[in-house]
């Protein structure tokens, strides 16, 4: 009688949970594409570009807000305001709008939240990757960037560096500028992305695309600097949502030669499956060239900085200063030419001739320190080829 009763109460239970009207677990959905703008414009200069790139993605097409099968997030960290993540697209009227997401359920997540941190990214990049299960995800990341380098060198000063080297956070109170380290953002990274496009100065050195080549199919970058609009924006979603990353840097490069005003833009597609071969082939050259690289002439190779920030040159035209044979070159450039998918330029940067630009920065051993080359040895890239010994 006993069982009989404790089942009976079960059974009433099962019914009365089969009746709710609300889920009785977390709103997800599993759609085709999600589109994520992670942006870092606190207190460094970017927060009114930022916030005009956000009002041209609003210009441009977009999926409903509603839809389960597209998405498009914004996260935005501006001067006056904590970090916000909002859900842009169309409502039942027709009006491009954007929707505040919560994250007050999010683990690790509060007011006082630095999104130029990798603990932050990696927070948002989780959550995310649990409301919304896409097919195909792609992640494009605003704000400052200077490449390789540890933190502090590029802009020395006063100021307490957390690691390094995109983003820029300046915590005004106690002078410490948060950043993102490469090599640690490639660990916290929780997810793989269809393509990771950065919107920041010099990030397209072989050295960031070696580390993320695993988090990514494609990367787009540029080895030169980024003028302060940033990319072209109206366009973006709707080729992502077209899984044409090459349109998005086709777009970049139309926007920067016909606007008006200063007219100067570098951008670089990769297939991140290719960068092995890549290295595989700059393996026995750099190993039978080192004396020749201890000796390279900086410049005469082709540069992709100003201002005496002398750590990005060309890679090929440094594979081609340093007397390598026709066999070497033609191997190399079989690689390179598979590897980069997309690279074009302006004929100048902001008074910077780009010359000979194979679209993929790297860095010089005798153009540092001894502290610079040990810690580029850290990279993978290092580690896969013995570029600096």
């Amino acid at each position: 009688m006993m069982l009989k009763r404790y089942l009976s109460y079960l059974m009433v239970l099962l019914v009365l949970f089969a009746c709710r009207k609300e889920p009785l677990q977390e709103m997800s959905f599993r759609g085709e594409a999600l589109v994520l703008f992670y942006t870092i414009g606190h207190n460094n200069g970017l927060s009114g570009n930022i916030s005009q790139n956000l009002n041209e993605i609003l210009e441009g097409e977009l999926p409903s807000i509603e839809s389960s099968e597209k998405v498009v997030l914004f996260l935005q960290h501006s001067d006056k305001s904590a970090p916000k993540l909002m859900r842009l697209g169309i409502d039942h009227n027709g009006k491009k709008i954007s929707q505040t997401v919560s994250l007050e359920e999010m683990s690790g997540w509060d007011l006082n939240s630095v999104s130029s941190s990798t603990d932050t990214l990696a927070h948002v990049l989780n959550y995310i990757s649990r409301q919304y299960q896409a097919r195909y995800n792609y992640l494009i990341l605003s704000s400052h960037g200077s490449g390789w380098l540890p933190a502090g060198v590029y802009e020395p000063g006063t100021y307490t560096f957390i690691e390094n080297t995109f983003g820029q956070d300046l915590q005004k109170n106690n002078n410490t500028v948060y950043e993102m380290g490469i090599r640690l953002m490639a660990q916290r990274l929780p997810m793989h992305f269809d393509a990771i496009l950065f919107d920041a100065c010099l990030m397209g050195g072989i050295e960031v695309a070696y580390e993320l080549k695993d988090k990514c199919d494609y990367i787009g970058f540029s080895p030169t600097e980024i003028m302060s609009h940033g990319m072209y924006y109206q366009t973006m979603c709707k080729h992502l949502f077209n899984h044409d990353a090459v349109a998005v840097a086709k777009d970049y490069m139309n926007f920067y030669r016909n606007r008006s005003g200063v007219r100067c833009g570098c951008y670089t597609l990769v297939d991140c499956s290719q960068l092995e071969a890549l290295a595989q082939a700059c393996k026995p050259i750099f190993a039978a060239h080192q004396a020749d690289l201890a000796n390279i002439q900086a410049d005469q190779v082709q540069g992709y900085f100003r201002e005496d920030k002398h750590w990005y040159y060309d890679l090929r035209d440094v594979i081609e200063h340093i007397g390598v044979d026709e066999n070497e070159l033609r191997a190399f450039n079989a690689a390179l030419d598979k590897a980069v998918l997309f690279a074009d330029h302006t004929d100048t940067f902001l008074g910077l001739r780009l010359e000979r630009c194979c679209g993929l920065s790297t860095y010089l051993s005798t153009q540092g320190t001894y502290d610079l080359d040990e810690y580029y040895k850290l990279y993978q890239w290092n580690i896969a080829t013995g570029y600096v010994q």
